[in-house]
């Protein structure tokens, strides 16, 4: 098949482009956003500079859509003309999909619907930090994916809290976030250094992962004495992808963030290095998908965050089973292999 992927993070679509390439397929990539993950080698062409309309002369069969509904289509802004590059994509004769790994068609944070708003300052350590203003989403998310519905033939869903959007399609399925495993060597499973628990949290959209609930409470396991070290990556070093693995492989716990229902890429990146994650699992998210019964991270809430961080930190060895799972659970689920071939599948089937 010759296939193009548009749009999208680097990491998750440069991996799926990798192993679909190695299962014998023509595939090429076009305009992939910036990431905070990890340096991949380019696998494929990054025609960056062409135009669509030129790129698709190339009579692709499938259209693979990995972009945010918030974000532009192709140089153009998707507010501005979003149903013109559909269309020529339709009229090329290729069959048009869209991925969503992440909660990027539904988000009902206040914040997020202003595009003045700064989330706030911050204190950790005596140092205060400025955390850098949240983007408004473009418009009508649902109204954009109504409009995208009209020209997509099938939805592979990664976040069950788009699930109720997804459903409103004629066709959609469950397709994992890749990780490409030969990049992540399995780690070796260890314990905090003895008085030293290293917690990471990178809040790169604070007002979604709550970061002032999650730095209130670092504060209050400082106050019983406990032996936490707390790191919060500024914004200036959000994409740099070096600092972003040294800090994982350092920490003994990531906290994600607290303000959604499933794990989000950064949380399921710490899985891979087998670190115990705090971030979203609910049980509506597990009941919605059957894998998140075995995920092993901690589901935590305003509520429950004091008390979910003193467990942990008093009994520091059960990291280290937490960490094993991560990795498991990364292998089984989440191997760029297996989503691959999946993915293929799903498009054999379209094209029938």
């Amino acid at each position: 098949m010759r296939i193009l992927h548009l749009g999208g993070y680097k990491a998750p679509t440069i991996t799926l482009a990798k192993y679909q390439r190695a299962l014998g397929h023509d595939v090429h990539l076009y305009g992939q956003g910036a990431d905070y993950t990890w340096k991949l080698p380019v696998v494929a062409p990054v025609e960056e500079k062409a135009q669509l309309e030129d790129l698709l002369l190339a009579k692709f069969e499938i259209v693979h859509l990995h972009i945010s509904l918030g974000m532009p289509l192709t140089s153009r802004n998707w507010a501005e003309d979003p149903r013109a590059d559909l269309e020529r994509i339709k009229a090329s004769g290729a069959k048009l999909v869209y991925s969503s790994y992440d909660c990027d068609l539904t988000d009902r944070s206040a914040e997020i619907s202003d595009p003045n708003s700064v989330c706030g300052r911050c204190v950790s350590g005596g140092d205060e930090i400025s955390l850098h203003p949240v983007c408004a989403a473009d418009g009508d998310r649902e109204k954009r994916l109504a409009l995208l519905n009209q020209y997509v033939e099938h939805i592979f869903l990664g976040a069950p809290e788009n699930l109720s959007l997804a459903q409103k399609h004629r066709s959609w399925s469950w397709l994992a976030q890749p990780f490409d495993l030969e990049e992540i060597p399995t780690p070796t499973p260890r314990e905090p250094k003895k008085g030293q628990f290293n917690i990471l949290h990178i809040p790169h959209r604070p007002a979604q992962m709550g970061t002032k609930v999650i730095l209130e409470a670092i504060e209050q396991l400082k106050a019983k004495k406990l032996p936490v070290v707390f790191n919060l990556l500024v914004p200036e070093l959000f994409f740099d992808s070096a600092t972003i693995l040294s800090k994982l492989k350092e920490c003994d716990l990531l906290i994600e963030q607290i303000g959604r229902e499933s794990t989000g890429a950064l949380g399921l990146l710490a899985m891979a290095y087998g670190k115990t994650v705090i971030s979203g699992n609910s049980a509506r998210a597990k009941s919605a998908w059957e894998q998140l019964k075995m995920n092993p991270v901690l589901d935590s809430n305003p509520e429950n965050l004091v008390a979910r961080l003193e467990s942990i930190v008093r009994e520091p060895k059960c990291t280290r089973d937490f960490g094993k799972r991560s990795r498991k659970y990364i292998e089984t689920y989440h191997n760029a292999e297996v989503i691959a071939q999946l993915s293929l599948d799903r498009y054999k089937q379209i094209l029938k």
